[in-house]
């Protein structure tokens, strides 16, 4: 259409022409309402999106199980018995219900659960005579404990004769 650089510039720099130009791209764009409407829906997926990651970072956090041995002891006796005694503090956020102790081969199940609030520390000693122990021996001691929501989750430690 133009064959020199007069002629371009001249096309580029006429008033008339560039209005030309701008009407009909003006003409062509997305009207103002359409764009808001698109930004602001953007805008809501957007927090929404942020929402539902949040709600679930918190809600996974919220429940926080945790059942820490403070102390604990095996005394074995001259027959093979032996006097056990532990001690253990919630410190979690979540009410534990004891179950179960077992102390390696010996098994011992609570009738009544014994409640463990977040904070609070579980005691529990007993003589186990139906199984003989060793000095200086490991045993696991394993305690079953359920939460609120009727899930079990164990605790495990180690105990060495004495």
């Amino acid at each position: 259409m133009f064959t020199d650089s007069f002629g371009l510039l001249y096309f580029i720099n006429n008033p008339i022409f560039m209005g030309e130009i701008l009407r009909r791209r003006v003409r062509k764009a997305v009207s103002p309402i359409i764009a808001t409407l698109l930004l602001v829906s953007i805008s809501i997926a957007g927090v929404l999106i942020v929402y539902r990651f949040m709600s679930t970072v918190l809600t996974s956090s919220a429940n926080v199980i945790g059942l820490q041995v403070v102390d604990k002891q095996l005394k074995v006796l001259s027959d093979g018995s032996a006097a056990f005694y532990i001690s253990a503090k919630n410190i979690g956020n979540t009410e534990l219900n004891v179950i179960e102790i077992r102390v390696g081969e010996y098994i011992e199940n609570f009738t009544t659960p014994v409640k463990v609030r977040p904070g609070d520390t579980f005691t529990h000693n007993t003589v186990i005579t139906s199984i003989t122990f060793e000095v200086g021996k490991e045993y696991p001691v394993i305690i079953k404990a359920t939460l609120p929501d009727g899930s079990e989750k164990v605790f495990q430690e180690i105990v060495r004769g004495e």
